[in-house]
């Protein structure tokens, strides 16, 4: 089967799915991803973070619906 590249966001989430997106594309818990995101982000400045977080939501699919056409 092939691998899909292009990781989406996760249902998982508690803004929008990035980070558990990531998670889950690198079989991370995303519970790690996310404390790992928030130390990075307050050792190296806060505001580059909160950008990348925003260009990584606009550009990462959302999850797939599993209910189908509505």
């Amino acid at each position: 089967m092939a691998r899909n590249s292009h990781t989406r966001r996760s249902d998982n989430k508690i803004i929008a799915g990035v980070l558990a997106g990531i998670a889950k594309a690198i079989g991370l818990d995303p519970g790690l991803v996310r404390l790992m995101y928030l130390f990075g982000a307050f050792f190296s400045a806060v505001i580059p973070a909160v950008i990348i977080y925003l260009v990584l939501w606009a550009w990462m699919p959302p999850p797939e619906s599993r209910n189908g056409p509505e």
